[in-house]
């Protein structure tokens, strides 16, 4: 990773304004704050599966078998599948945890203990023979980190916290029987919080002391496309592909230490992303079995990150190159009939971190493989379905990173979804 500060600003010498040399330090620490802050406040791919008991004990397939609220997100031409009305209402906390060389070299701290409270709420009615109309809201990425006490950074703690909330109206269009395609429109609100602690003189003795600096920015993008298309060439035979749009947000906010509000500009990225998927039912549609293949294009989409602080100085720039890598992923999920009404699922997926080896932080997961197990069962009622799923996902990486410690990066996660649909 490499950065740059620029100053875009002057101080005007006739009238005394250049700042003073505290000051500078001031401002030169903030910036060195925001660099920390840019650097990682993005980088995480998405959750394997994170909407739909039923989709997330499948592991996060469900895109030529879904057909309810959820499907706005995941494959809004599987909204044709709605006979008449579907609403749909998920809650899915997600608990994460990292466990990285935050003190020193190859040592080992864990972050406490968290919930990032993910949600989905969907509906859609077919207003015509062929066509059907769905609005959904839900958080498209989240994630949280906090270390309480770090003793590196005189006992303050170091916490992120970020969210990219989408609502999104779709429709779907049925072409032929068995050939449908959909579209939506992703308007996005992005949110980010930190907390971290950099060293500066004390004004009275001079000593260097931890102090903290607190960046909170928001922003908006009105520029997400979602497409989709299924396809089923026999009643048990079902292919989708669905693509989501990058979509940039721009962000301001402000960034505060030593009791001085610096306001403060910067961008958010999500990637381009690509998924194919093919289900099959066996055994006279006891069983399903759902098999997913996905790519993110996170190297174009974040390159580098621009983040501009307004000084007492002047317009301050910090460029810090991100350099994340392309990534894939994989799923492979099953569904049994026990009973007429009663399905169990199971899933495994795999998928790889967008952050590269010397890029490593303690406020994002680590370089390496996420893998991730697959479980829930549900309850198919003739107008209500209840779907449970949880998925427990880990990663074991090793970090060089240029601005931080050399060690193990790792991390856990688990993930509750619990949903349930009305249909007509």
């Amino acid at each position: 990773m490499r950065h740059s500060v620029q100053q875009t600003g002057t101080c005007d010498l006739a009238r005394h304004q250049c700042p003073s040399s505290a000051r500078k330090l001031t401002i030169g620490v903030a910036l060195v704050a925001t660099q920390l802050v840019a650097s990682t406040a993005w980088a995480s791919p998405e959750l394997a599966a994170q909407y739909d008991g039923r989709s997330v004990a499948m592991a996060g397939t469900g895109s030529t078998f879904l057909h309810n609220g959820a499907s706005v997100f995941y494959n809004p031409a599987g909204l044709d599948g709605i006979q008449q009305l579907a609403v749909t209402g998920v809650a899915s906390p997600f608990l994460p945890k990292s466990t990285v060389p935050l003190e020193s070299p190859n040592g080992s701290s864990s972050s406490t203990s968290q919930v990032v409270p993910l949600f989905l709420i969907g509906g859609a009615y077919r207003v015509m023979d062929r066509l059907v109309l769905g609005l959904a809201a839900y958080p498209s990425q989240g994630f949280g980190a906090k270390y309480a006490k770090v003793q590196a950074m005189g006992g303050q703690d170091l916490a992120l916290t970020t969210a990219l909330i989408e609502v999104s109206p779709a429709a779907s269009f049925r072409i032929a029987d068995g050939l449908a395609v959909g579209a939506s429109y992703r308007f996005t609100y992005a949110s980010q919080q930190t907390d971290v602690a950099v060293a500066m003189p004390d004004p009275s003795t001079g000593a260097m002391t931890p102090t903290a600096v607190e960046n909170d920015l928001t922003g908006t993008s009105f520029a997400g496309l979602g497409l989709g298309i299924s396809y089923a060439p026999t009643s048990d035979f079902n292919l989708a592909a669905t693509y989501r749009s990058q979509i940039t947000a721009d962000l301001s906010g402000t960034t505060t230490m030593a009791g001085q509000t610096f306001e403060t500009t910067s961008k958010t990225s999500t990637p381009h992303r690509l998924q194919l998927e093919a289900s099959h039912q066996f055994l006279d549609d006891q069983l399903l079995l759902a098999l997913s293949v996905k790519y993110l294009f996170y190297k174009s989409s974040n390159h580098q990150v621009d983040t501009v602080m307004q000084t007492p100085a002047g317009a301050q720039t910090n460029t810090v190159e991100l350099n994340w890598q392309n990534v894939p992923g994989f799923a492979l999920g099953g569904e049994y009939l026990a009973t007429k009404t009663v399905p169990v699922r199971l899933g495994y997926s795999l998928s790889e971190s967008a952050t590269p080896t010397e890029n490593a932080s303690p406020l994002a997961p680590g370089p390496g493989w996420t893998h991730a197990v697959h479980g829930g069962a549900g309850l198919k009622l003739e107008s209500f379905d209840v779907d449970l799923g949880g998925e427990y996902l880990f990663a074991r990486g090793h970090g060089e990173p240029t601005a931080g410690q050399p060690g193990a990066y790792d991390f856990d996660g688990l993930v509750v979804s619990l949903s349930g649909t009305y249909r007509r």
